[in-house]
């Protein structure tokens, strides 16, 4: 760099390929969702991130102005407060742009055909973003949260349901809504179906 008066990169900003949104297309292929894996950008995310003493790493647009304020504030320099949280972020983005690939890929068997959603895979990874808290966790003192998980359907889980009325949820509310759309879902072949559950047990189907 000094040899030949090279300024080293103080920041970088990385736009994945957009894995999860393809293969979150109705009729998208394989061959399409192999070609939106992305190889060089996760490395440079990676290498900056590590680097974030030095380097400020950007993986989302939605910092673009949050980066323009920081760095008309601070003499075109980033503060180590928000280094270190757009570092945290990076390793958070490649880390859930790799699990979401590797579930994919699990989906496939070794001759390329796709297998039952009732498949076990051999590993799992579960990455998630909050969707909110709820009023309290198992018990009353303990803190809980929801989240949406990384491929998973919004419009036909719990984080995308809507509530209707009463009191915020607690964990255990959230524990007999899954009991009770796990039933319903297993009633569906028959029709339409309603289920009711209390600590866990379905009262009435």
């Amino acid at each position: 760099l000094k040899l030949h008066g090279i300024a080293a990169i103080d920041l970088v900003i990385v736009n994945l390929y957009p894995f999860a949104e393809v293969i979150g297309r109705a009729g998208s292929t394989f061959d399409q969702a192999i070609e939106n894996i992305d190889i060089g950008g996760p490395t440079m995310v990676r290498a900056a991130a590590k680097n974030w003493q030095r380097v400020a790493v950007i993986v989302d647009p939605e910092d673009y102005g949050r980066l323009g304020e920081a760095l008309k504030e601070n003499g075109n320099r980033l503060p180590e407060g928000l280094r270190r949280h757009l570092a945290r972020k990076a390793f958070v983005h490649t880390a859930t742009y790799d699990a979401t690939i590797a579930n994919y890929l699990q989906s496939f068997d070794d001759s390329g055909m796709a297998r039952s959603p009732r498949h076990l895979p051999e590993h799992l990874f579960v990455v998630g973003e909050t969707a909110g808290a709820l009023r309290y966790g198992e018990n009353p003192h303990q803190e809980a949260a929801i989240f949406h998980v990384a491929g998973e359907e919004q419009a036909t889980s719990l984080p995308g349901a809507n509530q209707l009325q009463g009191k915020p949820l607690s964990y255990n509310n959230l524990l007999d809504a899954d009991g009770a759309l796990a039933l319903v879902r297993d009633l569906a072949p028959l029709g339409t179906a309603a289920a009711v559950l209390k600590h866990v047990s379905p009262c009435g189907a």
